[in-house]
């Protein structure tokens, strides 16, 4: 992690994908096939489209953010939080934060 200025999983694995080290195919195991084409709000995507609030949400997710900070930094409370990235990752097919980091990465939802 001290290498690659990550602190925690969810950002080594981002970082990972970004240097191209990883394998598309291996980034979410178990991922349904329209989690692929479940574009963040992106046109002419199929399958469910997340939310501006979801899509705000995975944004701080992917910066490594706990619940408890994207609650502050959103003016929410952590039960909602908590509400939408189980939504989250039911539309998209994830079963925890790091896939649906990745996945935000993968459809251009962070650069």
């Amino acid at each position: 992690y001290l290498k690659i200025g990550a602190t925690d999983r969810t950002q080594a694995a981002l970082h990972a994908q970004r240097e191209g080290l990883t394998e598309e195919a291996s980034v979410a195991p178990g991922a349904a096939p329209e989690a692929e084409k479940a574009g963040a709000g992106a046109a002419g995507s199929a399958g469910p489209v997340l939310s501006e609030r979801e899509q705000n949400i995975l944004r701080q997710l992917t910066l490594g953010l706990s619940n408890r900070l994207i609650a502050r930094n959103l003016a929410i409370s952590e039960k909602t939080v908590k509400n939408h990235l189980s939504s989250i990752y039911l539309k998209i097919g994830a079963t925890d934060r790091t896939q649906a980091a990745l996945h935000a990465q993968r459809v251009g939802l962070v650069a």
